[in-house]
């Protein structure tokens, strides 16, 4: 049986936000309204300057190019 290990976005969201607070960076989820419209789901600032690096980041590709999210889990839906 070839099962993926689930984790949750929120756990997901840590572990990448523990990976960038390195380079002075966060990863925020988008509250729900108008604003979704104009960052997407998720977005990156930089703390040190407070502006907005990267709007619509797709949360699971960025955790797999950190490393933050191992070969056999996935993202609970």
């Amino acid at each position: 049986m070839n099962s993926k290990v689930l984790v949750t976005p929120t756990a997901l969201l840590a572990r990448v936000n523990r990976r960038l607070a390195a380079e002075g960076q966060v990863m925020r989820k988008t509250r729900p309204g108008r604003s979704i419209n104009d960052l997407g789901s998720y977005y990156i600032i930089d703390t040190s300057h407070n502006v907005i690096l990267f709007k619509d980041i797709d949360l699971e590709a960025v955790a797999q190019e950190l490393g933050a999210i191992k070969g056999w889990e996935r993202v609970a839906e």
